[in-house]
């Protein structure tokens, strides 16, 4: 069975107080420790770490930051001993794994801790350790409630709050990948999830500037993007859609025999409806429509906008 090891916050009572026993003989009050919380953010979305008022701070080995992040993902509530080594470790547990935890634990919080008598954001509270900071002091719940809100207002036809949210939603990454330098098995799954929520909103975002008419410099990100991910074939439509819009058909025509052959040497499928449509959009000489993504719609199916 493994222990768990409480780690406390000392309280303080100043001896020049009048309710100190050396001074009056009542019993003393506890002092509240000051909270580390408001200038405290941890970093998920790059390389795992945390600053305070702007300050880097040192977390230590990457194991032990990915013990952070761990912490951070299962903020709802407290995380077992048993929990944590198998979020870090998996089935390849080391034998030292319970004491390579409390270990961390120690680090972190003097590593967390703002000075003299403030409380540490990692506590002990049973059945284990929990973080004890708000949902916006980490990046990536920051990044998922702004997603929220912006799809919120694509939902409302607000395209203008819609594109500010998105950009605001994608400046919370710092980094070309969530969760950079953990590998254990949570971190891996979560890393899948909000690399995925990122691109999402990515063309989310690029679909509104096209709708709104906000297109300089739309067609070099999506050639970039498309180069990166040639199997993404939202992207695609949105290429055909701000080719045309540049006045660029003939560049849209031959993107479509592009990623149709993509799409056919690497998986032995046609493109997708909304490919198709736009180019037989091209073909008659119309605009192509917008796909932008709508919530409370079937995934895979967006609304069509024609600019």
């Amino acid at each position: 069975m493994i222990a768990l090891v409480d780690l406390p916050d000392r309280t303080t009572t100043p001896p020049d107080r009048p309710d100190h026993p050396g001074r009056a003989g009542r019993a003393p009050v506890p002092v509240r420790p000051r909270s580390t919380q408001n200038g405290l953010r941890i970093r998920l979305l790059g390389t795992i770490g945390a600053d305070r008022d702007g300050q880097p701070l040192y977390l230590g080995p990457a194991r032990q930051r990915e013990l952070l992040a761990i912490l951070a993902l299962r903020r709802g509530g407290p995380v077992s001993v048993e929990q944590l080594i198998d979020d870090l470790w998996g089935e390849d547990a080391p034998r030292s794994a319970e004491n390579l935890v409390h270990t961390y634990l120690g680090r972190l919080r003097r590593a967390l801790r703002g000075g003299p008598g403030e409380t540490p954001p990692i506590r002990s509270r049973c059945p284990g350790y929990h973080l004890a900071v708000r949902a916006e002091q980490i990046d990536a719940e920051l990044f998922e409630r702004r997603l929220g809100q912006a799809r919120i207002a694509l939902a409302a036809g607000r395209l203008d709050t819609a594109q500010t949210m998105l950009h605001r939603a994608l400046a919370s990454w710092a980094g070309s990948r969530a969760l950079d330098g953990a590998a254990g098995p949570l971190v891996t799954a979560e890393r899948a999830r909000l690399d995925e929520l990122r691109l999402d909103a990515t063309e989310d975002l690029l679909a509104v500037r096209l709708a709104r008419g906000d297109d300089t410099g739309v067609v070099a990100e999506l050639r970039a993007l498309v180069a990166r991910h040639p199997l993404r074939e939202r992207l695609w439509a949105l290429l055909l859609a701000a080719l045309d819009r540049a006045s660029r058909r003939g560049e849209a025509l031959t993107a479509f025999h592009d990623v149709r052959g993509i799409l056919t040497e690497q998986l032995g499928v046609d493109p997708s409806v909304e490919l198709q449509q736009a180019y037989r959009s091209l073909l008659h000489g119309t605009a192509p429509t917008i796909p932008l993504r709508v919530p409370g719609r079937t995934p895979g199916h967006a609304t069509l906008v024609s600019a």
